[in-house]
């Protein structure tokens, strides 16, 4: 139950990558640069959109399973708050695979998918063997960590981005997010809020993290709510420093 809720977010994210990433990347794959630029941009934005979701989802986890199944399945919450870190990052390896297919380098996704089938077993089997669920929980969790990592750092490589860049794409999401993720944990624990009270720490905490990540980056906004409209994380990230390649 708690590793389906924490997939909701990527059901939808990884949908929208797939759908509109490898069609937009491969219109341009004569031009490195602007690829490069594109899967940095990309990132920045779809790490940053998606680390908002993954907090709202782990501050509402008992709101969340409570709709979705009621009551009697409360227990799954304390998976579902550790497999939040798992849905975190698994829209970026979504983005990075997409990017090689459309890069025409099929034997890489291929050769990191066999790797990502024995990996999820290993770390889930570690997990059971030092806690049980739980453990299975957190081995999923550094799985998620360790895969989206490598998939990035591949991705990188492939499209020629500084390692610098990379990490860079990531400064509003853990600035930011880092932060308000500290002060919800500070919050929980003094208050042990209420579910009103909760829906109404969610508004602010929405409110601040936009307000953040203009902050951090003047730009991040800018690139995540074009490609919104556009019902994707990639067309306007690509195509706004250049102009539509049709």
């Amino acid at each position: 139950m708690g590793f389906g809720v924490a997939l909701l977010p990527f059901t939808y994210l990884g949908v929208a990558i797939g759908n509109v990433v490898l069609p937009t990347f491969g219109a341009i794959i004569d031009d490195r640069d602007r690829v490069r630029l594109g899967f940095l941009r990309a990132t920045r934005a779809l790490a940053y959109l998606n680390t908002g979701i993954t907090l709202l989802l782990w501050w509402l986890a008992a709101l969340a399973i409570n709709l979705l199944y009621g009551s009697s399945f409360h227990g799954s919450i304390p998976f579902l708050r550790i497999l939040c870190l798992a849905a975190l990052l698994y829209p970026l390896g979504a983005l990075s695979g997409s990017v090689m297919l459309a890069l025409g380098r099929a034997d890489l996704e291929l050769k990191l998918t066999a790797l990502r089938a024995l990996a999820t077993g290993a770390f889930a089997y570690v997990g059971w063997k030092i806690d049980g669920a739980q453990g299975i929980a957190w081995g999923v969790s550094a799985y998620a960590v360790v895969m989206s990592a490598l998939d990035v750092l591949v991705t990188g490589w492939l499209v020629r981005a500084r390692l610098r860049d990379l990490a860079r794409t990531f400064t509003p999401s853990v600035v930011v997010g880092g932060g308000l993720f500290a002060a919800l944990v500070i919050v929980e624990e003094a208050a042990h809020p209420s579910t009103a009270l909760r829906l109404v720490i969610t508004v602010i905490a929405a409110a601040l993290y936009v307000a953040g990540g203009l902050w951090v980056d003047r730009d991040l906004l800018g690139a995540i709510v074009p490609s919104l409209r556009s019902r994707g994380v990639a067309p306007a990230l690509v195509l706004e420093e250049h102009g539509n390649p049709s």
